[in-house]
């Protein structure tokens, strides 16, 4: 490996770690932490109890649940906690690509690739949420990296899909791709084993998740049961077109680089009769993972970006292919100056002139580690509880998008944390204002506001309001 490879190498861990941990306290103007995967994991390590908040989370990602609450246990249960895990994961992504472009044959584009996904912005800001798709992102490139050859390529690819697919379903995508990628170059045969090597990987899986299913209850059914009837009534008559639609729409806002060097790259392709067959693998692998997608109903935004990292080695694998030696490096160059200015100026944008800082939360959360009583029921957005160290502080009751008093008081809940841009389901502005005489503000911290219950009931501990 030359001296220049090693440099853009290390340049990329440097730079993507640096862009994914640095001030991970400001967070953009649309939320993108997802608490409903940290919680279970935090209740896990206070109580012992994966379902104290949630019924379904932690069964439908039991690897990533696990990996978190480990976490948890070493350095305490907490949004920024969980943050730095998904920016270790995502800079982790960023080595593993360079990985995957010299086990193809083309280190120069690997470290290029690695460059790119440093300073690619969706997987940026992936990596600075409290999000599954970082740790999916990681296993998927590790499987393809089993899949392009190696010694004990086979049981390696059934170990990466299994964990992948133990952190999220959708990854079986996988499979397909990489068994119709054999059975083009190697034939019927070589794409049989390796269909029954991904087989036995996906029914390991899914013999972990059958395991968790006879150990809730019913639960995990019924969390099945909801998440595809909601995929399948999502999908008809054109979800499947507007998740498209949307989706490029993202990418050509956000990567717009990255959308148009692919699209050439995979025209350039088809022309040349697909003779670059490792990078043709990319390419596959990239439009398999668009359709599933697309198709399955419910994609966000966030669910292509564990595509973005194979797509930018599929770019410079074509560019390095297609243009000659000097005038592709010059190239590369110039692309990575242009998507690093690009994805720079995007960030200040995100997270310091449209964002801001996530520090009300974490005095929220103090605050009602603090205040808050044993068996005393928090009801709060999710990035408050995640940090809270109280066993009794659960979201057990976010079904509903409004509850009364009453029911409130039915079930022990004494204190209720608004959040103003939190969703219906998260946030309690809305309870508060529809029964005022009902609460007694108790504590502000920015546009977080703490109430307690009942005003005419004595508070259970004796408090300060601070105005902060």
């Amino acid at each position: 490996m030359s001296t220049m490879v090693r440099a853009v190498v290390a340049l990329a861990l440097v730079c993507g770690l640096l862009l994914r941990v640095f001030d991970l306290e400001r967070v953009p103007a649309w939320y993108t932490d997802k608490g409903l995967w940290s919680m279970p994991a935090r209740d896990f390590v206070l109580s012992g109890n994966w379902f104290a908040s949630f019924d379904s989370h932690y069964l439908l990602s039991p690897l990533y649940s696990v990996i978190l609450a480990g976490a948890y246990e070493v350095f305490g249960p907490g949004i920024l906690q969980a943050r730095a895990l998904n920016a270790v994961l995502g800079t982790a992504t960023v080595g593993l690509i360079f990985v995957l472009g010299r086990r193809i044959g083309l280190p120069v584009a690997g470290a290029f690739a690695a460059l790119a996904v440093a300073f690619d912005g969706p997987s940026i800001v992936t990596s600075r949420s409290a999000i599954l798709e970082n740790l999916q992102a990681l296993l998927l490139v590790a499987c393809a990296c089993c899949a392009v050859g190696g010694r004990w390529r086979r049981p390696l690819m059934a170990v990466c899909l299994c964990l992948a697919v133990l952190t999220k379903p959708l990854s079986l995508y996988a499979a397909p791709a990489i068994v119709a990628y054999t059975w083009w170059r190697f034939g019927l045969g070589a794409a049989i084993r390796d269909g029954l090597a991904l087989a036995l990987g996906a029914l390991a899986a899914g013999a972990v998740f059958v395991g968790l299913a006879l150990n809730s209850d019913g639960v995990f059914a019924t969390a099945l049961a909801r998440e595809t009837s909601v995929r399948g009534l999502q999908w008809l008559p054109r979800g499947y077109s507007d998740t498209l639609v949307q989706s490029a729409q993202y990418t050509l806002t956000r990567d717009p680089i990255l959308l148009l060097l692919l699209v050439a790259a995979l025209i350039w392709l088809w022309r040349t009769r697909l003779r670059e067959r490792n990078t043709v693998f990319l390419a596959v692998w990239v439009l398999v993972g668009v359709v599933a997608m697309s198709v399955q109903g419910y994609s966000p935004s966030r669910y292509y970006v564990p595509l973005f990292a194979i797509a930018w080695l599929c770019v410079f694998a074509v560019l390095l292919r297609a243009v000659s030696n000097r005038r592709a490096l010059k190239l590369s160059v110039g692309v990575l100056g242009v998507q690093a200015a690009f994805t720079l100026v995007s960030l200040v944008g995100y997270y310091y002139v449209q964002g801001r800082a996530d520090g009300d939360s974490a005095r929220a959360t103090t605050w009602v580690n603090e205040h808050a009583v044993a068996n005393e029921p928090v009801l709060a957005s999710l990035r408050v509880l995640v940090g809270t160290r109280n066993p009794s502080v659960s979201q057990r009751f976010v079904g509903r998008e409004r509850l009364t008093a009453d029911e409130l008081e039915a079930v022990g809940v004494s204190l209720v944390v608004t959040v103003p841009d939190a969703t219906p389901n998260e946030g309690r502005a809305t309870m508060v204002q529809a029964e005022p005489d009902r609460y007694e503000s108790v504590a502000d911290f920015g546009q977080i506001h703490v109430y307690r219950l009942d005003k005419a009931r004595a508070p259970s501990v004796a408090v300060d309001r601070p105005n902060r």
